[in-house]
């Protein structure tokens, strides 16, 4: 599975954005940091203009997206502890996966589970059916 990841860095988020785009690179992810903070610039990052917000950060990593699955991350998120971003690789690689809008008062759309059609699983081994069935009684 090739997993695309796109961190979105803004002013005052250089630091932490170099230290997210370090940690998932020597994960074996494919980075690319869609940057609007001209004050901190790298030649390797897609370098928009302090103008664009995240409508243009985002339609830009649509445009430049070509993996299995986009994997964004927003230049001011903390890992949540130390080894998260290993684990979410670990998850992508070992399985399917959907995404899911949650509900947000800041925007118009609420999304639905059911728009997502049924959940993709790899399939299990005769010995592991077992697993998650309830109990009968």
């Amino acid at each position: 599975m090739d997993i695309h990841v796109f961190i979105f860095n803004w002013r005052n988020q250089f630091d932490q954005t170099v230290e997210k785009e370090k940690a998932l690179s020597a994960l074996g992810y494919r980075v690319t940091v869609i940057n609007s903070d001209e004050e901190n610039e790298q030649a390797h990052w897609v370098n928009l203009g302090e103008s664009a917000y995240f409508t243009d950060q985002f339609m830009k990593a649509l445009e430049l997206f070509d993996g299995d699955v986009m994997f964004h991350v927003q230049g001011d998120v903390a890992e949540k502890k130390e080894g998260h971003y290993q684990a979410k690789y670990v998850n992508f690689k070992k399985r399917n996966c959907r995404a899911y809008a949650s509900r947000n008062v800041h925007r118009n759309y609420v999304g639905s589970r059911k728009e997502l059609g049924p959940a993709i699983r790899p399939k299990r081994k005769a010995s592991q059916r077992h697993i998650n069935k309830p109990a009968s009684g």
